[in-house]
């Protein structure tokens, strides 16, 4: 037998279809609008396939997880947040080159968030974007930036790095040459 309950988990507001067992039940539990926040906790334990995006802290999630809307303060913790990046899943592997040419054309900045007020500091989407497209999301339409995935500028920095750490080295060789005339 199927029941169709509406819960919500806290502040977690799910905009999905979601098939999962109860806890101490053997019934599926179906939500498939999104719920108000009646205080119901939501119990998973073992796997749970979601069709769909998941919106914590938002209504209408754009992406399969999503917390929060761009700049309301809305923040997420976790012990870790493991990236796919085996050998065994990438062709194509070419090093970063002109990188510290890259990182000098990037612009960090402080900024107020339309939508809450809060002070913050990055970047300008669309700015990096210009520099470096691999580490900007776009609207559908291509122009429209979305969001700045600044964990992948690291591969950008660490080679930018080793470039002017060549630089740096060759300079000393330099000064130490000049030292000796």
């Amino acid at each position: 037998m199927n029941k169709v309950i509406v819960l919500s988990a806290c502040i977690i507001i799910l905009h999905v279809v979601l098939t999962i067992p109860i806890i101490h039940s053997t019934d599926l539990m179906y939500i498939n609008k999104i719920m108000p926040r009646t205080g119901y906790p939501i119990n998973i334990t073992g796997d749970a396939i979601i069709a769909g995006n998941v919106g914590i802290n938002t209504t209408n999630p754009e992406y399969e997880l999503q917390v929060g809307n761009s700049g309301d303060g809305t923040s997420a913790i976790s012990n870790n947040w493991n990236v796919f990046s085996s050998r065994r899943w990438k062709t194509n592997i070419t090093p970063i080159e002109n990188a510290l040419d890259k990182v000098m054309k990037l612009k960090g900045v402080y900024f107020d968030w339309k939508s809450s007020g809060k002070h913050d500091i990055g970047m300008i989407a669309e700015e990096v974007g210009e520099v470096i497209p691999e580490v900007v999301d776009y609207d559908e339409n291509g122009i429209d930036a979305n969001s700045l995935d600044y964990s992948r500028l690291v591969a950008v920095l660490i080679e930018a790095i080793k470039e002017q750490q060549k630089e740096i080295e060759e300079l000393k060789i330099k000064v130490n040459e000049l030292q000796k005339v």
